[in-house]
């Protein structure tokens, strides 16, 4: 199985967190095993992913799509 785990700037919830903490992984403490892992349900592992600047999407093992973060001009898929 996979895991995401991002780091960076999360100003639009980019990161897949839940929320719009400012940065995550600003020093080395802060990486590998001690970065939180992104929530894409249960059993859900991905086979694919892109982000841009402000949002990220995933294809899960399902063959849905899942997007989080800034969702201007309908990038996420939701309208």
């Amino acid at each position: 199985t996979y895991e995401i785990k991002c780091w960076g700037a999360n100003h639009y919830g980019q990161l897949g967190l839940g929320s719009t903490q400012t940065e995550v992984g600003t020093s080395l403490a802060h990486m590998g095993d001690n970065l939180p892992v992104v929530n894409l349900g249960t059993r859900r592992t991905i086979k694919s992913m892109s982000s841009d600047y402000g949002s990220t999407c995933a294809i899960l093992n399902n063959n849905l799509i899942k997007c989080w973060g800034v969702n201007n001009h309908g990038a996420l898929g939701l309208g």
